[in-house]
């Protein structure tokens, strides 16, 4: 099917949609356009001026406008300046509190980009109109059309500078960057449940590769961060080709690792395997885009932090606990949606994976700690609870694992009833049937310790 249908989700972008994407998230473009912008606004008044009417420009001297110039030129570099230093100090607060990779999310902060950008282009557009006004380049109408637009950046920068002060109550903060990671992580995993194997066959035995298959070996390692899945359907129809794709986006490859198995391995050429490797992205860093899995890996790396010997905050810990859960209860197994790509075939995304992610780094630092170890428990059970044909293995595997890391850590044999008495009621609800243990103690979870 050639030119297969491209959806506008984030998880099945083109190559040029992606990359344009990750450029709107840093912070240089829009600041450039802003100053742009700004000095093509000082520079308007000397050809709009003169449809202006000369009975009211004729009021405004150069001296008049050049002072209010003058004002906010000299404001907007100790502005910028001090917001430049704000945002470092919030970077570094964030990756200290939290985690090194929540500073990329508060790097593609929109309104923190605008409030910058809006000061520099303020500051630029003083500079060009300071210099045209010297020049004398402006009439009296030019000089009118420059004051006006001078009240108007006024007007901006305190509506810019009242929201810059609000958002500076909380940019950087932990509950902050938590809240953060959960957006970023709850959307990229309700588009994969909507959408499961992104528009491909799915591959039902991930150990089985087809007979007479070549494999495309990546030519360096690193994260894949992103598939054109759509160039490549339509060069595997052009070819009479089916891909299969080992690794989903987020996915790490070594340099002997496949990009992708194609057959009939006949029917490809040099050429054309280079134009199917241009279809795969390959990143230093990890990225929430088209990667649910990052998401939650963050989450626990908050978690592990907050754990450790030097902050010992076990209730943040509890209150990523909360947030995982909450990301994983959106899980449902679906069945593919439309296959919009027929030529192309891709793993699911395993439940066991995310748990993995999620739950094992927590366990394994709250292994001390009965508050954590408790709710580790707790979530398990209830996702348990929510969805026993999705969650109940992942559950026991790590219900069990959670508690062999409590008893063997937990100084007190009361906190190690305490466990394992939530750990056979997780046995008992995955298990289908009563557990032979009975339960050693009731328990319930220390709500008062929730974020």
């Amino acid at each position: 099917m050639k030119n297969a249908r491209r959806s506008s989700s984030s998880s099945v972008l083109s190559k040029w949609q992606w990359r344009w994407r990750r450029l709107s998230e840093k912070i240089w473009p829009r600041v450039t356009l802003y100053a742009i912008a700004s000095g093509m606004v000082a520079i308007a008044g000397v050809f709009l001026g003169p449809f202006l009417p000369y009975e009211i420009a004729i009021q405004f001297d150069a001296d008049s406008v050049a002072s209010k110039l003058s004002i906010l030129a000299s404001s907007m570099l100790a502005v910028s300046t001090f917001s430049l230093g704000v945002m470092t100090n919030a970077f570094a607060s964030a990756a200290t509190a939290a985690t090194p990779r929540v500073t990329q999310l508060l790097l593609a902060d929109k309104t923190s980009q605008n409030v910058l950008a809006t000061f520099l282009g303020a500051f630029v557009f003083s500079l060009v109109g300071t210099i045209t006004l010297e020049l004398g380049i402006y009439g009296a109408q030019g000089r009118l059309l420059l004051f006006v637009a001078t009240l108007a950046i006024y007007v901006i920068i305190v509506a810019t500078m009242v929201r810059w002060v609000q958002m500076l109550r909380t940019f950087g903060r932990l509950d902050d960057s938590i809240s953060r990671v959960q957006k970023v992580a709850l959307e990229a995993f309700d588009e994969r449940v909507r959408d499961p194997f992104l528009g491909c066959h799915p591959i039902k035995n991930p150990h089985a590769i087809p007979d007479g298959s070549k494999p495309l070996i990546t030519p360096r390692s690193g994260y894949l961060t992103h598939i054109d899945f759509a160039a490549l359907n339509d060069l595997a129809d052009e070819a009479g080709l089916q891909l299969r794709l080992p690794r989903a986006p987020g996915g790490f490859l070594f340099p002997a690792d496949p990009l992708v198995h194609i057959f009939p391995a006949e029917a490809v050429d040099d050429e054309l395997l280079d134009r199917i490797r241009q279809a795969f992205s390959l990143g230093d860093h990890r990225t929430f885009l088209q990667d649910p899995r990052f998401g939650m890996v963050v989450l626990s790396e908050i978690a592990s932090r907050a754990l450790s010997p030097a902050v010992n905050d076990p209730g943040t810990a509890i209150s990523i606990l909360t947030h995982g859960v909450r990301i994983l209860s959106h899980w449902e197994d679906r069945e593919p949606a439309e296959i919009r790509f027929p030529h192309l075939w891709l793993e699911p995304l395993a439940v066991q994976e995310l748990f993995d992610d999620f739950f094992r780094p927590i366990a394994r630092d709250a292994a001390g700690h009965i508050e954590v170890q408790q709710w580790i428990q707790h979530s398990l059970l209830g996702l348990a609870q929510s969805s026993p044909q999705i969650f109940s293995r992942a559950c026991r595997e790590h219900s069990r694992e959670a508690l062999a890391r409590a008893e063997s850590s937990l100084p007190l044999d009361q906190e190690k009833v305490l466990v394992r008495a939530i750990a056979l009621q997780v046995e008992e609800i995955t298990s289908g049937c009563p557990t032979t243990l009975p339960p050693l103690h009731e328990s319930t979870p220390p709500r008062d310790r929730a974020h």
